[in-house]
């Protein structure tokens, strides 16, 4: 586990780091808090889902060692809702005021 720790935290970080850095420069998302929180959102979700691929073997995970179809499964569909949450009615921000 202290491997894990020590190589997928800073891998994380730098993740974040190139995150802020594209919403902020590219997106110009420092007037725009609702889009930085979207895109971090879904940038964290995406960048630590494979992580239940890497602590669940000692091997390379999918190459050497694939997950079950189940976990498989499940970590498209976290994804899949992840990417389409923020364009549905329940991602949407003028919308949340009518809930």
């Amino acid at each position: 586990m202290s491997k894990f720790v020590l190589l997928i935290g800073p891998i994380s970080s730098i993740f974040d780091y190139i995150t802020f850095v594209v919403l902020l420069a590219i997106f110009h998302a420092w007037d725009k808090p609702p889009l930085f929180q979207t895109g971090w959102f879904v940038e964290s979700l995406l960048t630590r889902t494979p992580n239940i691929h890497i602590i669940r073997t000692a091997k390379v995970p999918f190459f050497e060692s694939r997950a079950s179809v189940p976990v498989i499964a499940t970590s498209l569909i976290i994804a899949a809702v992840g990417i389409a949450l923020p364009f549905s009615w329940v991602g949407c921000e003028s919308c949340s005021s009518h809930w």
